[in-house]
This record gives structure tokens, C-alpha cells and sequence, in this order.
């Protein structure tokens, strides 16, 4: 009688609560639980999810407060590794701005001395000699900032451009595999950008790498001057200047291997974009890939009897 009594209380509470968080019949039960008593069968439903704006998310969180006096100790800021500098004196220029000073103050002091000292004399050569270094280290610095933001324009350079293939129609097929062969080589296994198969003539036999479009072929004059004083030698130009600028190769590229192959009658030319490029193992390997088109070549090119 009891459990009969029971029963309507239990089904008017519990449609009367529907979205309850927990069953009436069952207040342990969890969410998305469906519990079985001998009173109801009632299927519990989640709590509804907090609203977003409820609790900033971690986005919206305000940034971490910078400590009192940061850069107000210079020392403290250099120590944390903070940004301190003098404005218009970054990088080497404060050091050129103290050196210039201190020797300007030593040649001052050494002009207006009434008498001077022997303990002075040697105070003021270390002082210059202090002051000359630091001019030394500056040059030095800004030497190799220069050459490294000339390679970073010149890598910028290359990359923009399309890797091209461009092979000479005089060069027969069975040898122009070969020779695709040695190029693509050379490119995945050495620094080089660009490959060059001259032969003397008015068109290169073969061109593979990142060249512009507009890019001057070497005249046969200097080709042939190239093949005659090398004498099957491999000669390496870590830096490419004007002294060396006969090959007539693009600006984005700073140094170059000139190797002979086919007992010199083809030229193969491997340039980078950075200066001092080839390391003696990649001069190896430019030096093994052109000889094996020796063979070729001398189907090509056959020795007169």
C-alpha cells in the first residue's frame, strides 16, 4: 500500500523537474543515466554547460605586470636579459661612440699634461692600444653583417626563382641523360643552385638549377681560355669578383667549381649563392660526376687517329 501511495507523488515530481540535474527516484544517479526503480523509469539529462561568460577565456587574460624599475637598473636589465640600449647607439655603434671618446679624453689629457710621467705614458699606450682594438672589432662586426645581409639577399634571391632544366639540342639524347643525370646529382648532393655544361659553343649544352630567365651565356673565347689553362685541373673560386666575372654568371651567385671533363672538351660549372660553398668532399664529388661523362663524351667528341 505504501509503494502504491508512493507512486503518483513520484511521477508529478518528476515531470514537474524534468531537466533535473539528478533522477528524483535516484538522486545518485548521473547524467545521461537512465535508472529502474519499482517506483519510475526516468532518463536523467545533463546540467546545462556554464555560459562563456562566466570565466574569461585564457586569450582575454590581461598580461603578466612588468616589475618596477626593469630598465631602471641597466645592470638588472642586462642581467634578465632585457632590452636595454642607448637609443641611436645599437650594436656596435655604442661601442664606436666609448672608444671614440675615451681616445679623444687620452689625447686631451695627453696635450694639457704639464709634466708628463712615465707610469702616464704607459696608462695612455694601453689606453689606445684599448681604443684601437675596440675600432678593430668594429670593422670586423660590421664586415660580416654586411656579407652575411649580402648572402641572406642573394639566398632570397634564388629561392624566389623556378628550378629550370634547359638542355642544347646538339647534345643527343643518349648523352643528354647522362648529362641530366650529373646536373640533377650535383644539385641534390652538393650547395650548388646552378649547373653549367659548356662545350665552347654559342649556347650552353646544358642548364639546371634557379637562374634567371635573362642570364648572358659564356662567350666561347672565355670558355675555351678556361679549358686551356686549367689543363684538366679543377679549379675552385671561393668568391666571385670582378677578376672572375668572365663567366658572366648571375649576381645571386658568390662562388663557383669550374671543373674540365672529357679530357677537356666539356666544361662543367657549379655555382652557389654563398661565398665559400664547397667543401673538399663536395669538390670530390663535382670532380667523380664529371668524369663519368668522360666516357660519353668520347662518343661525342672521338680522338682524331
Amino acid at each position: 500500500r505504501t509503494m502504491v501511495q508512493m507512486q503518483p507523488l513520484a511521477l508529478a515530481a518528476l515531470f514537474a523537474a524534468p531537466r533535473a540535474s539528478a533522477c528524483v527516484c535516484c538522486p545518485v544517479a548521473t547524467s545521461h543515466v537512465t535508472c529502474v526503480t519499482p517506483l519510475a523509469r526516468c532518463t536523467v539529462r545533463a546540467p546545462a554547460q556554464p555560459h562563456a561568460r562566466a570565466r574569461p577565456p585564457v586569450l582575454m587574460a590581461p598580461p603578466p605586470k612588468v616589475k618596477p624599475g626593469y630598465y631602471k637598473r641597466p645592470a638588472a636589465a642586462v642581467e634578465r636579459g632585457g632590452g636595454f640600449y642607448v637609443p641611436g647607439l645599437e650594436g656596435s655603434r655604442l661601442r664606436l661612440f666609448v672608444a671614440s671618446v675615451l681616445s679623444i679624453a687620452l689625447v686631451v689629457n695627453h696635450v694639457f699634461s704639464a709634466g708628463v710621467a712615465p707610469s702616464q705614458l704607459g696608462s695612455e699606450a694601453l689606453g689606445s692600444c684599448a681604443c684601437l682594438l675596440i675600432f678593430v672589432q668594429v670593422a670586423l662586426d660590421n664586415f660580416e653583417e654586411r656579407r652575411e645581409q649580402a648572402e641572406t639577399a642573394r639566398a632570397l634571391a634564388t629561392a624566389r626563382l623556378e628550378e629550370k632544366l634547359e638542355v642544347s639540342e646538339s647534345l643527343p639524347a643518349s648523352h643528354a641523360e647522362a648529362a641530366q643525370f650529373v646536373s640533377s646529382t650535383t644539385l641534390a648532393l652538393t650547395p650548388a643552385s646552378l649547373v653549367l655544361l659548356l662545350d665552347g659553343g654559342e649556347a650552353p649544352l646544358l642548364r639546371h638549377g634557379r637562374y634567371p630567365s635573362a642570364m648572358r651565356t659564356p662567350a666561347p673565347a672565355t670558355v675555351s681560355t678556361w679549358l686551356g689553362s686549367l689543363q684538366g685541373s679543377r679549379r675552385y673560386v671561393p668568391a666571385i669578383d670582378s677578376a672572375t666575372s668572365d663567366l658572366e654568371l648571375p649576381p645571386n651567385f658568390a662562388s663557383a667549381i669550374v671543373q674540365p671533363c672529357a679530357d677537356s672538351r666539356w666544361l662543367l660549372v657549379a655555382a652557389a649563392d654563398r661565398t665559400d660553398a664547397f667543401s673538399t668532399k663536395d669538390c670530390l664529388k663535382i670532380e667523380w660526376l664529371a668524369r663519368s661523362l668522360r666516357c660519353t663524351a668520347l662518343l661525342l667528341y672521338p680522338c682524331p687517329a
